[in-house]
């Protein structure tokens, strides 16, 4: 009998917590903007959206693209997302530790990608909190 190799359907519990979560996630990407496309570095990720590092802020609101593959899947997430709110480099009252860049909320992603996205933040949950610390490793695309 063949495995389903589909992602796990997260319960209503799982989607609630799921809401709340915002995990580190070091990865390139690539950002579609005004036509043309840009590799950017992804710093956390949620189910509704990303940070993106990018020296550029662009207007709130604006309309992009992001791209961008989970760990042990070749297929990219393709998002449509929106400029939620900019981190600029220097910014009073912002943290320190975040570089420039963009907060996207996702807008536009299939079904299919959601459920990827879903079972990647809840394979992140089920590990160790040591396992869940950043490692260069996971710089690829």
């Amino acid at each position: 009998m063949a495995r389903n190799k589909s992602a796990p359907r997260p319960t209503p519990h799982d989607v609630e917590a799921l809401s709340r979560l915002r995990i580190s996630f070091i990865r390139r990407g690539t950002l579609r903007v005004d036509g043309g496309e840009e590799p950017v570095l992804m710093m956390d990720l949620a189910r509704h959206g990303a940070f993106v590092e990018r020296h550029a802020a662009l207007p709130i609101g604006t309309e992009v693209g992001l791209d961008f593959a989970l760990p042990g899947n070749d297929l990219p997430v393709r998002a449509v997302c929106r400029v939620a709110w900019t981190h600029e480099h220097g910014a009073p009252g912002g943290s320190h530790a975040l570089p420039p860049g963009l907060g996207l909320e996702f807008v536009a992603l299939s079904a299919a990608d959601l459920a990827r996205v879903d079972a990647a933040l809840l394979e992140h949950l089920g590990r160790p909190p040591r396992a869940r610390q950043f490692s260069g490793r996971h710089l690829h695309r």
